[in-house]
């Protein structure tokens, strides 16, 4: 038969409308409070910046952002993240963003930012410590840990 390509053509469309299915009814009985929800998981890592020596008259145009990338790789994991300012003085000015490390692989991670402070460019700053992500055992389960790697 012209056309026929066995009885396997559509099974690829059923798997994608089963799939569809189950995430509407997954969807609904989340409404309703009735099906699995993973709680919003927040940032247990923080990445800080501060500038001091800033000159008389310094002004803050936009807050910086920040991005994270695998020492290794290369790779960002994470891109333009807004930081948040969390101390000023009359010639300091400090930022902080906390980050979320569960959904990395292992590995080492640097935090790069780049802004402006009284008119001046602050440029591809490497961002206080370098960071690395780990598995250890605990009670013979398995845990995503992470500790600060000092610069050499």
């Amino acid at each position: 038969m012209v056309g026929d390509v066995g009885p396997d053509a559509h099974a690829g469309q059923e798997y994608e409308m089963v799939g569809k299915e189950a995430y509407t009814l997954a969807a609904e009985m989340v409404k309703k409070d009735m099906g699995y929800r993973e709680d919003e998981s927040t940032g247990n890592y923080g990445w800080e910046v501060g500038v001091c020596g800033l000159p008389a008259g310094w002004e803050v145009k936009e807050a910086p952002d920040i991005s994270i990338y695998n020492w290794d790789t290369g790779v960002a994991v994470q891109k333009y993240e807004a930081m948040e300012e969390t101390a000023r003085t009359a010639d300091s000015i400090h930022y902080r963003w906390m980050w979320n490390p569960k959904n990395v692989p292992c590995g080492v991670y640097v935090g790069v930012t780049n802004f402006h402070i009284g008119g001046k460019p602050v440029i591809g700053n490497i961002v206080e410590q370098r960071v690395k992500v780990f598995f250890r055992r605990e009670n013979g389960k398995l845990i995503k840990t992470h500790e600060t790697i000092p610069w050499d």
